[in-house]
């Protein structure tokens, strides 16, 4: 039995464009190694409202950095309306030759402006004598606070990877939140085991970022590893619309690109806008979405053909060129009209490749010629003789787009 597939595409390929436009023009794109998309900006008229970021030295001899305000930007994510900034590391450290504790807590305060603490972070604790609070308000200023305590009484209770208060805790981060404060409760401050574990350590981090190691407890290997400061993922968005339908009708609605669309934003207020499937860029900027786009009008058939062995599959598709590819066995010997078919389909010059109906009817034919073989010789007897109208064909409709298909897309001119 042979079975031939023919998948008809007429596909239409948009090309990547190159260099895609980040920010507005004769803005800067980037702080250091940090790329700033528009809506963010740094110079005047390079960014809405509520998105203005420095670029600036820590140190005279510094490098440069990425800041809102007090807070270091580390990256812009586009494409999820978020934004990854650092995070002061809150801790409290028992000294045992004063018996005294000094403690540092931080806060972070996005209060009235388009951020939001995510609910990818989480409130994490370590330490083996440790009792953290985390202190929130929601843009209602609806208060929210959870408490977060880890202990230990030897090393060797503590396991890596498991936070789950032995060492170490964690809580999550409710929706909507715009203020973190952290606070340590003193009447756990680490001298009961100031042996080998000093130091408590409290943060509002990004989730996926950590990992509990032993060493965070008893060394100061937690805070080495961020250098103080841990990543925290921001959601940003635009306007305090809460609907992106209400947002649309105002005269500065933010998704001015073609081929872009606006989403309601599911942590806090407003929307963000994001390419259409296909498009990719900057949807905030004019004809910022660009990209490969690719539309396909496909049909596909399946032939049965009895009395044969063979296995034939084509794959046919019309773009720039006609691509065909052929999976075969013995085609050369057993099948030479089949075989002269394809040689046809892959002819390098695109004038002397059939067209897509001309493939189908020779198909069509030959499925006719096997199924009846009293006939063969004479083309117009067998459709006479035969005279099957189409949608009695034994056929199988397909949706075929393989990797065979775009590999071969480049081996002709088109037509």
């Amino acid at each position: 039995m042979v079975i031939v597939c023919i998948s008809l595409s007429r596909t239409l390929y948009l090309s990547v464009a190159e260099g895609l436009a980040v920010a507005k023009p004769d803005c800067r794109t980037k702080c250091c190694d940090v790329d700033v998309p528009y809506p963010f900006g740094i110079d005047p008229g390079c960014f809405l409202e509520g998105f203005h970021l420095n670029c600036s030295k820590n140190a005279t001899d510094g490098p440069y950095m990425l800041r809102y305000g007090n807070i270091e930007v580390l990256e812009i994510l586009l494409a999820t309306g978020q934004a990854r900034m650092d995070n002061h590391i809150s801790w409290q450290c028992y000294d045992v030759k004063t018996n005294n504790i000094t403690t540092f807590i931080w806060q972070k305060n996005f209060m009235s402006t388009q951020y939001v603490i995510s609910p990818q972070n989480k409130f994490v604790t370590i330490g083996c004598d440790t009792l953290a609070y985390n202190t929130m308000f929601d843009h209602k200023y609806d208060e929210y606070r959870t408490a977060c305590g880890s202990n230990c009484y030897s090393q060797a209770s503590l396991a890596n990877g498991s936070c789950s208060g032995i060492g170490c805790c964690e809580s999550p981060i409710p929706p909507g939140i715009q203020y973190s404060s952290v606070s340590f409760d003193k009447n756990f401050n680490s001298s009961s085991v100031a042996n080998f574990s000093r130091c408590s350590y409290a943060v509002v981090m990004e989730a996926d970022n950590f990992t509990f190691s032993t060493t965070f407890v008893t060394g100061y290997n937690f805070w080495d590893k961020y250098n103080g400061r841990a990543p925290i993922l921001i959601d940003w968005s635009i306007g305090n619309e809460t609907y992106c339908e209400a947002a649309s009708k105002g005269s500065n609605y933010a998704c001015v690109s073609s081929n872009s669309v606006c989403i309601n934003k599911q942590n806090g207020m407003g929307y963000i806008c994001s390419c259409s499937e296909g498009y990719e860029g900057n949807p905030y900027l004019n004809n910022g979405c660009q990209g490969t786009h690719r539309k396909t009008d496909n049909t596909g058939e399946c032939y049965k053909i009895e009395n044969t062995s063979l296995r034939v599959k084509l794959v046919v598709g019309t773009s720039v060129g006609l691509a065909v590819a052929l999976i075969l066995s013995g085609l050369l010997e057993h099948e030479p009209d089949l075989a002269e078919l394809a040689r046809e389909c892959l002819n390098m010059e695109g004038e002397r490749r059939p067209e897509m109906r001309e493939v189908a009817e020779a198909l069509d034919r030959l499925r006719k010629t096997m199924k009846h073989p009293w006939v063969q010789d004479n083309p117009e007897e067998t459709e006479s003789l035969l005279g099957e109208p189409s949608n009695n064909k034994e056929v199988e409709m397909t949706s075929y787009h393989s990797m065979e298909e775009r590999a071969m897309l480049a081996m002709g001119s088109g037509r």
